[in-house]
């Protein structure tokens, strides 16, 4: 082998493993949103990656290693897409500011439906999967929801209301039509997940949470 190759092995070896790693996340990462945790089994997953199992078991340990690597990978997409919102919250106040979290939100979901499905499979039971997946993430975006609610109380645009109640049915509100995607299209006919579908929506939730603003910010 020559000493260029000898070199080269080692970082084309992590190559391979990155990418491997990154295909198994992606199929796990599909059946868990749509079969949840208990519906979605390692060969299966290992059959939609074309993998072994064993390899499987290599890179995550478990199962539950897997999920919990799977929600971490799809947390930190809808992390850095609200991240891409900060600028511009940073100089909006205002009703701008109000539509521009919700904008955020909404987008966020509709570009990473994968994370509320979980979420909706693992709130329905008490488990330690969901104390994690709580303490760790959900629990953050509650606590962020819960602020733009009291902001919002504050500055006399929605009612006086308990806080995390309306933060769960602003959830609704925001992920309801992207988490039944499937269910909207054989209703209506359209395309819950479609770029047109998603700034409609947005416009909507805006609408129903926010009546009081017009487009253009007044």
């Amino acid at each position: 082998m020559s000493e260029i190759a000898q070199i080269d092995a080692p970082g084309r070896r992590d190559r391979q493993r990155d990418a491997t790693r990154a295909a198994i996340l992606t199929g796990a990462l599909a059946l868990f949103s749509r079969r949840g945790f208990e519906g979605t089994t390692l060969p299966a997953v290992a059959q939609r990656c074309g993998v072994a199992v064993p390899l499987i078991v290599y890179h995550f340990q478990s199962k539950d290693g897997l999920w919990r690597a799977c929600v971490e990978a799809v947390y930190a997409r809808i992390a850095g897409h609200l991240a891409g919102f900060a600028p511009a919250l940073a100089e909006a106040e205002g009703p701008a500011w109000f539509r521009l979290q919700i904008r955020a939100f909404v987008t966020a979901l509709a570009a990473h439906p994968e994370y509320m499905r979980i979420v909706f499979h693992e709130g329905m039971e008490a488990s330690p999967r969901l104390e994690w997946l709580v303490a760790g993430h959900q629990g953050r975006i509650t606590a962020h929801i819960v602020g733009i609610v009291d902001a919002a109380q504050a500055a006399g645009y929605l009612p006086a209301m308990d806080a995390t109640h309306a933060k769960f049915v602003l959830s609704g509100a925001f992920a309801l039509p992207i988490v039944l995607a499937a269910e909207y299209t054989l209703i209506d006919g359209t395309d819950a997940l479609s770029d047109a579908f998603i700034e409609r929506h947005v416009d909507t939730t805006i609408a129903l949470i926010l009546p009081g603003l017009n487009s253009t910010g007044h």
